[in-house]
């Protein structure tokens, strides 16, 4: 079980934060993980896509619930505020070989972040 800590900074300098848990679904596959962030909603899957281990991490979530909603979730994490704009082409690259539609990504605002972040 990994606990983690997730934030993110708006325009208007509101920092929004979530905890949760994360663990592997099946030691055979360490980059398939469970996420949960509330006791009261289901763990969502998530998958490791690519990561060179020092520098990004690639990762993809994608859930049905109830066949009431659809929900697809991808993240480029970096270990700095930004990437090398060839790395972020060559993630993007291997999501749209899975023909996982980038078009929608927009990258999050990483000026006036709080210090300790």
């Amino acid at each position: 079980m990994l606990c983690i800590s997730c934030s993110s900074s708006s325009s208007d300098g509101t920092v929004n934060e979530a905890e949760g848990e994360a663990w592997q679904m099946d030691p055979n596959e360490p980059a398939k993980l469970q996420v949960a962030f509330h006791w009261f909603l289901p763990a969502v899957p998530h998958k490791v896509i690519s990561t060179d281990y020092d520098n990004y991490s690639l990762v993809y979530s994608c859930l049905n619930f109830l066949w009431l909603f659809h929900m697809e979730d991808i993240w480029i994490l970096s270990r700095t505020p930004q990437l090398h704009p060839e790395t972020v082409e060559h993630l993007k690259d291997i999501l749209q070989s899975y023909e996982i539609d980038t078009e929608p990504m927009r990258p999050t605002e990483q000026l006036n972040c709080p210090a300790d972040m």
